[in-house]
């Protein structure tokens, strides 16, 4: 497998156009279809270029949200005007606006961040590197222990949401965790081999987050946080403790983490 298929998701963060006239609106609308495409029409109209932004939609509810920046360089409109044609239309309930229009604008509307109706922060790579790299330098070899059982907490509190959030057992409740990891930015995990009888599996991930920073620097595996999240949701999933032991690593120059997940026994599986 490679990562040719996936795309960049860029967080809405800022925008920065040196000598225009960026500003940020939230806008909120019936959730009916064609809503969003009245709102592109009437800015097309305005001379308003849409740059960037998300769309929060749930088909439960009845209001959406549409946060993003936007480019009035050409409207020659004001903000307040804009706001004033946006909420004519039928399908807009609310409209805000940042305080500041200029050529840098940073989202100061959207708070806070979550996924699946979870509160989540962000960190750059380099930062959770520069922090590991401290724990290990305080705790020596304790570090991996200490990381691991951080690991493995959170893999089991993964796990159990999915199966209960969706009522998924098994192979697919590992699946969706999974693709979830994906979902997050943590890495591209992929199932090698998985044998649900014997419950061993091999797990190769692309782009481990723990291992960016050290790419190609180490001499060990160095992605034992992973390892306590695959052996939480393991154990979550299936029922029983699982060893995991990294084979290949970023860190050390691999192309990928690969992991051998087998049933803590005290004895090695077939894989």
């Amino acid at each position: 497998m490679g990562l040719e298929k996936y795309v960049e998701k860029e967080v809405l963060f800022s925008e920065y156009g040196p000598g225009r006239k960026i500003a940020e609106f939230v806008i909120v609308v019936k959730n009916v279809p064609g809503a969003f495409a009245k709102i592109s029409q009437l800015a097309a109209e305005m001379g308003i270029n849409i740059l960037s932004g998300f769309i929060r939609a749930k088909a439960s509810e009845e209001t959406a949200v549409w946060s993003g920046f936007v480019d009035l360089t050409d409207a020659k409109l004001e903000v307040e005007n804009v706001a004033r044609r946006l909420k004519k239309l039928d399908v807009v309930l609310d409209v805000k606006s940042s305080e500041k229009v200029g050529e840098l604008v940073v989202d100061e509307l959207s708070f806070p961040v979550t996924l699946a109706g979870e509160r989540y922060v962000l960190f750059k790579v380099e930062s959770v590197g520069e922090a590991l790299e401290k724990v290990f330098s305080m705790f020596g070899s304790g570090a991996a222990t200490i990381l691991y059982n951080m690991g493995l907490k959170t893999g089991v509190s993964a796990a159990e949401t999915v199966m209960r959030k969706y009522g998924l057992r098994g192979r697919r409740a590992l699946d969706v965790v999974l693709k979830q990891v994906i979902a997050k930015g943590w890495a591209v995990p992929e199932i090698e081999v998985f044998d649900e009888k014997r419950k061993e599996a091999v797990v190769r991930a692309f782009e481990l987050f723990e291992c960016l920073p050290f790419k190609g620097k180490l001499k060990e595996p160095r992605s034992h946080l992973a390892r306590g999240y695959i052996a939480g949701v393991f154990k979550a999933i299936f029922g029983v403790d699982f060893t995991v032991v990294e084979t290949e690593c970023l860190a050390k120059g691999d192309p990928y983490c690969r992991f051998m997940v087998t049933q803590h026994s005290g004895k090695q599986g077939s894989i």
